[in-house]
């Protein structure tokens, strides 16, 4: 029996973000390749552009939009609806990360108690899951 990776995606939306990054492009082409229409978004229109004119088939999008301001989230999403029609997948790429100056912002302790999450993001990183990791220890 044959399995094509394509089947189903064939004029399907899918919204790639981090799609111009190394994994992203890549698998941007794979959905176009496979027949999708792509939104294709990250930080700097210029490179969502760029890409677009790289894929192959017709009926892709870009959309340059900061997805670390939550606020645009559902303008995205209702952007990607009226260009693509229906939004069959959401492949989430895109490294959403806020910057601490230092490893005591970020909460917790600094002892050999660190929690491993906090110990991972290490002096200058700072996510939302670790947070609620280490505080609620």
């Amino acid at each position: 029996m044959a399995w094509d990776l394509a089947t189903g995606l064939e004029g399907r939306g899918v919204i790639v973000t981090g799609a111009t990054g190394g994994i992203g492009r890549e698998v941007t082409k794979a959905f176009a390749a496979a027949g999708a229409r792509v939104m294709v978004v990250d930080l700097l229109a210029s490179e969502c552009e760029r890409l677009v004119d790289e894929l192959d088939g017709a009926g892709h999008a870009s959309q340059a939009v900061d997805l670390s301001e939550v606020s645009g989230h559902e303008g995205l999403v209702d952007k990607a609806q009226h260009s693509l029609g229906e939004v069959f997948a959401l492949v989430h790429l895109a490294a959403v990360l806020r910057r601490q100056p230092q490893l005591p912002d970020v909460t917790g302790t600094t002892s050999r108690s660190t929690p491993l999450p906090q110990a991972l993001c290490g002096p200058r990183c700072y996510s939302p899951i670790s947070t609620a990791s280490c505080s609620s220890r």
